[in-house]
């Protein structure tokens, strides 16, 4: 977070984790699944408005709640 190379890291991942959940949300037809996907999508359209308007993804707490919320989507991908 502290440069430009640090903004574009952030902003590539959560973009390539919203791609992601968008390709898996095509391919799988569970219901408990397409939940967690949904979430996780919405979920990194808020952390890329927060990201410029807010400061709360820079806490220490917070930070590790989005990311283990954020990798719900590479889990259900291992499970499928």
């Amino acid at each position: 977070e502290n440069g430009y190379i640090g903004v574009i890291f952030f902003v590539v991942i959560v973009i390539y984790i919203f791609v992601k959940a968008s390709v898996l949300k095509r391919n799988n037809q569970s219901d408990d699944d397409i939940i967690w996907i949904n979430y996780v999508r919405i979920l990194s359209i808020i952390n890329l408005i927060l990201f410029f308007y807010n400061d709360s993804l820079r806490g220490i707490y917070t930070s590790f709640f989005i990311g283990i919320l954020l990798s719900v989507i590479f889990i259900k991908k291992r499970a499928n």
